[in-house]
């Protein structure tokens, strides 16, 4: 897969040029706005990621012009920034982005976000295909073991964490592709760890799925308060853990 960066900060350039090779990704890089249609027309790149805050044409006007243009249809536009999430989010809306990564300067959080947003394998620092990882977060050690051999039978790695106050610094230091939280847990509950992780840059896209025995109208109205990204209702059948796993996933990836 071809990737073409535009951004005039070099550091940026050489940032995601090396991170982005990591991953086994073409990379191409051009430190200005200016000759992208053309870039884009020639070299035919499958993704370009842009920076927005660029010197005489914004990173979001030209993603406009680009999806306009029919002469590049089908050429994905990720908008790559270090402005404010939730200002970036409204900015590839309007745009017509197929996306945007708030820039970090943590390279995992450039990888597993280009991942999700690709829906390409997760693959390890080598550009190997690796499983995905779950981390689990639930008071119960029954629930813990339970979850941990079911997914390990479908080929996920999953990391367990049975304090619901490490929560945070568990996410943080583990860096999973997506997180189980149960809801009813002494000390902190999992919406509130939720809406923390959320608020921290660092851990506020990695998606978060509620994992509870609550009613689905009630995980409904916590996933809205929270800002999870979704949720499964536990019982006793493992096709149903996976099922809904495996769709709430793909879904996430295809945003």
């Amino acid at each position: 897969m071809k990737i073409l960066v535009i951004d005039d900060s070099v550091l940026a350039l050489e940032f995601a040029k090396m991170t982005l090779e990591s991953m086994g990704y073409e990379v191409e890089t051009n430190p200005t706005p200016f000759g992208t249609q053309s870039i884009i027309q020639t070299r035919k790149p499958d993704v370009v990621l842009m920076d927005v805050d660029m010197p005489a044409l914004k990173g979001d006007a030209l993603c406009a012009l680009i999806k306009k243009n029919p002469r590049m249809a089908g050429t994905r536009v990720v908008l790559y920034s270090s402005i404010e999430p939730v200002e970036l989010a409204r900015l590839a809306k309007e745009c017509g982005a197929d996306g945007f990564i708030h820039k970090t300067g943590d390279p995992a959080v450039l990888r597993d976000r280009l991942e999700r947003l690709l829906g390409t394998q997760p693959r390890s620092e080598d550009g190997a295909p690796r499983q995905v990882r779950i981390s689990l977060v639930d008071d119960s050690p029954i629930t813990l073991m339970w979850v941990q051999r079911v997914l390990a039978a479908e080929n996920y790695q999953v990391e367990t964490c049975q304090d619901a106050e490490l929560a945070e610094q568990f996410v943080e230091r583990s860096r999973p592709d997506a997180i189980l939280l149960d809801v009813n847990m002494p000390f902190k509950s999992g919406d509130a760890i939720c809406r923390a992780l959320k608020a921290d840059p660092q851990t506020r896209g990695i998606p978060v799925i509620l994992y509870s025995v609550l009613p689905a109208q009630e995980l409904e109205r916590l996933v809205q308060d929270s800002g999870a990204d979704g949720y499964i209702v536990k019982n006793d059948d493992p096709n149903h853990l996976v099922r809904q796993l495996r769709a709430l996933l793909d879904t996430l990836q295809a945003r």
